[in-house]
């Protein structure tokens, strides 16, 4: 009797564990599922207009499940967007910024992790504040600042008059060497927060054999930093990417992808204008209107393919570095 009831008893125990894990995958199941869907519906509502032939867009049959797929609108889209000479145009520009930004970055937030001088803390209080408060606080000066440049009154003494910097990519690398590009407070805590991370022991035995702080830096901290290099250069790679703000206010017409994707796809005209362009219909014609939104999401395809390609190369390292950089320290 003693037996046959451990046995029931085991059997319960198994059948109440068996169907609570199966609630409990079911459910977390469910949230996966919604949380996918929330974030890949913005994609799935582009991307079927897009892929839908023109003749069919609007039609109540053909809206979740086309019809007939074509590439007009991608062939609009790309039209528009100039596409392979502003994608090298961005791709060249986001990688420069990357670049400028991991030098300037890596060297301030390893003085601020090491150097102790007096008003260090307020100084990185200054940092924490590029964080907080938006740029659209400081734009106005900004853009007045670099619309008559001088500094100190010397290139007003020796020209007769200020630097006139706007539309110029130039003073995005030059604010961002300085510290102040796009996002490059946090860039600063981040590496920050890493260097503190590493061993004291390093930078002793760096002094022992007669390294200064130069040279304890680019020969031994710098070639232990391939973690938070890689974090931050993809954080800078893809906001740089998709900045409008800088090169919106610095910089207009510069041909990169994400100024001509808010320029040429805000209403018909231009949709019309490639569509007529590129089917050969007589100029003035207008195109369905449902076209102007199928070829706004092709361009939005387009416009983060690169991205996504990108993430699947480097997502594996990307996500270990995410996690060795120091962001929870």
């Amino acid at each position: 009797m003693n037996s046959n009831l451990v046995v029931k008893r085991l059997n319960t125990y198994k059948t109440k564990k068996m169907v609570r894990g199966l609630t409990i995958g079911f459910f977390r199941t469910l949230l996966i599922l919604g949380i996918s869907f929330v974030i890949l519906y913005p994609l799935i509502e582009s991307i079927l207009p897009a892929i839908t032939d023109y003749n069919y867009l609007g039609r109540p049959n053909s809206i979740w499940i086309p019809l007939k797929f074509g590439t007009l609108s991608f062939d609009i889209a790309s039209h528009l967007l100039n596409y392979w000479t502003a994608l090298g145009k961005t791709f060249l520009f986001s990688t420069s910024m990357m670049m400028v930004q991991l030098f300037a970055s890596a060297i301030v937030g390893y003085g601020f992790a090491h150097a102790n001088f007096k008003g260090h803390n307020l100084l990185f209080l200054f940092v924490i504040l590029t964080i907080i408060v938006p740029p659209q606080v400081i734009m106005l000066p900004q853009y007045f600042h670099f619309q008559s440049f001088d500094i100190l009154g010397i290139i007003e003494g020796l020209s007769g008059s200020p630097l006139n910097l706007l539309g110029k990519t130039g003073v995005i690398y030059l604010m961002s060497a300085l510290g102040m590009g796009f996002r490059s407070g946090l860039f600063i805590f981040l590496f920050r927060q890493y260097y503190r991370g590493l061993p004291k022991e390093l930078e002793e035995a760096a002094l022992i054999d007669g390294c200064g702080y130069f040279r304890t830096f680019f020969q031994i901290i710098l070639p232990n930093t391939a973690s938070i290099m890689l974090t931050v250069g993809v954080f800078s790679f893809v906001w740089n990417y998709g900045d409008t703000f800088y090169t919106g206010l610095f910089a207009e017409n510069t041909g990169l992808l994400a100024q001509f994707l808010g320029q040429r796809f805000q209403t018909t005209t231009w949709v019309s204008n490639a569509f007529n362009e590129l089917t050969l219909q007589p100029q003035g014609t207008q195109a369905n209107p449902l076209l102007l939104g199928a070829a706004q999401g092709a361009a939005k395809v387009l416009f983060i393919t690169p991205l996504l390609i990108l993430y699947f190369i480097v997502q594996r390292k990307f996500v270990q570095s995410f996690e060795r950089s120091g962001i929870v320290g």
